[in-house]
């Protein structure tokens, strides 16, 4: 692999500190962004913080195991990419739980040839796969968004978006879970980015969010937006 550093968010999830510590080092040697907590709760903590790109993920954990922790993310989350670190004993118990959209698993000890081929097939996932689960995106208060159509329904009605809004929200759903700066929105709505931009921009995604569940567009201060899913 090349020098340069990949930049990705990548967090790290391992009871065992030695090999907690181990393993974060040698992921900062491919990795620009990397966290790492040692329980499943912390980690759910992180991840809904973070909205890492990769999460590696130990099967045995304390109080919830790795697997019923990426049950929980895969409940809305089926973009990020997970490789399960696991014991021998525990291989088949990791095969039987397709559902989770593993990329690997990873046997440990982990050795460097092991990680960094799972580390090039990760980087060939997010770059060449944008996982597109179904047409329709369901969020809260049952709104559905239809890919296809580019609409927006609130139980069966369609919700009458502007066209900015509209393409507002395809930007949005396009990327979800990462944070996009003002010039990307502003340049997406008008081809064009500048500060005199950023009011209208601001005033589009007002009216916006009262169409759309409470807190689904997420603002980051100083930097940008993010939809939630």
């Amino acid at each position: 692999m090349d020098n340069e550093l990949l930049d990705y968010k990548v967090l790290f999830i391992e009871d065992d500190k030695e090999i907690n510590q181990r393993v974060t080092a040698r992921l900062k040697r491919y990795f620009k962004h990397v966290d790492s907590v040692f329980n499943a709760e912390d980690g759910y903590v992180l991840y809904l913080d973070k909205r890492p790109d990769i999460i590696f993920i130990d099967v045995n954990l304390p109080k919830m195991n790795g697997l019923n922790l990426l049950k929980k993310i895969r409940e809305k989350d089926h973009n990020t990419k997970a490789v399960m670190l696991t014991a021998k004993s525990d291989i088949d118990t990791v095969l039987q739980s397709t559902s989770l959209k593993l990329t690997k698993y990873l046997i440990k000890p982990l050795n460097r040839k092991d990680l960094e081929e799972t580390i090039l097939l990760l980087k060939k996932e997010i770059t060449d796969f944008k996982v597109i689960n179904e047409n329709n995106f369901h969020f809260s208060d049952n709104y559905f968004w239809n890919v296809e159509k580019s609409e927006l329904k609130h139980n069966s009605n369609i919700v009458t978006l502007t066209p900015n809004e509209n393409k507002l929200f395809q930007t949005f759903i396009k990327n979800i879970n990462r944070i996009l700066s003002y010039d990307d929105l502003s340049l997406e709505l008008w081809n064009d980015f500048n500060e005199d931009k950023n009011e209208a921009l601001k005033t589009t995604i007002k009216n916006l969010r009262k169409k759309i569940p409470k807190d689904l567009i997420q603002n980051e201060y100083g930097i940008g937006y993010k939809l939630i899913y």
